[in-house]
């Protein structure tokens, strides 16, 4: 584990703080889940696009030769770009459930 996951995992919260006070504020429930959706898909583009980068370097293509898809292909990422998103996932799932069971 490196400091970037530790960065994404604070950033990711970061997120679902501010969308659930957004949508508190707002009067909409559960707002805590769409804040954790929101710190997670954050990190999921950004780390589809870095996929995309990374295959179209690899094989030494422009980004308008692949397909819409490659950049989903997670077993082609660097195991660095799978734990960037699986630590906030799973961090922020954790933080909905347990507000869930708290309040």
């Amino acid at each position: 584990m490196n400091r970037t996951h530790l960065e994404h995992v604070v950033a990711a919260l970061l997120i679902m703080v501010a969308a659930w006070g957004l949508l508190a504020l707002l009067g909409i429930p559960a707002g805590h889940w769409a804040g954790a959706f929101a710190g997670v898909f954050f990190f999921v583009g950004r780390e589809y696009t870095q996929g995309e980068r990374n295959l179209a370097h690899v094989e030494s293509v422009h980004l308008t030769h692949l397909r819409w898809y490659d950049g989903l292909r997670f077993w082609r990422w660097t195991p660095d770009g799978r734990l960037d998103l699986l630590l906030p996932l799973v961090v922020c799932l954790v933080a909905a459930l347990l507000v869930q069971l708290l309040l």
